[in-house]
């Protein structure tokens, strides 16, 4: 009987080396299994040392993180058809709008209006990379995330876009 790469062996597959512990048996992941651990999402606090307080950063849902690496590959090029450009403008904050929540789970900015965005992108940017570099890690994202994003743009559409 194979086994996949990260699958322990099963019971039917004895482990008789000296010293060898027998795998536990692991769950299947459920529909409900789901459900129950996508309504409390994770969380991690920085500390802003400069303002003396924690932020608390949240993971994004999957259509979440895939809504904001459309937006930054979505911009159409005026005259151009479907041609898009890479939109870095104010990057950093649109990501920890998405993710810096208060203490009751609340959106502390909606990501949606833009004047929220430029609130939060005339924020220190120190701090501000600091925020955003924890969302960027819980996540998931990396910098080579972006640059793949940016390799799968035709190459006129390189560029970098101004504008939200």
């Amino acid at each position: 009987m194979a086994t996949l790469k990260n699958e322990q062996p099963h019971d039917d597959q004895p482990n008789d080396q000296p010293g060898s512990v027998q795998p536990i048996a692991r769950q299947v992941l459920t529909r409900q299994r789901i459900r129950e651990e996508s309504a409390k999402p994770r969380t991690e606090r920085v500390y802003i040392e400069q303002w003396q307080c924690d932020a608390i950063v949240r993971v994004m849902t999957g259509a979440e993180r895939d809504a904001y690496e459309a937006e930054i590959t979505g911009t159409r090029v005026p005259g151009k058809g479907q041609t898009r450009v890479l939109n870095l403008a104010n990057i950093r904050a649109r990501l920890v709008a998405r993710c810096l929540i208060d203490d009751n789970g609340e959106p502390l900015y909606n990501w949606r209006l833009p004047a929220d965005l430029d609130e939060l992108g005339k924020t220190d940017a120190a701090i501000l990379d600091q925020i955003f570099t924890t969302a960027s890690q819980l996540n998931g994202i990396t910098e080579r995330d972006i640059e793949e994003l940016a390799k799968n743009l035709p190459a006129e559409a390189n560029g970098v876009s101004g504008s939200n």
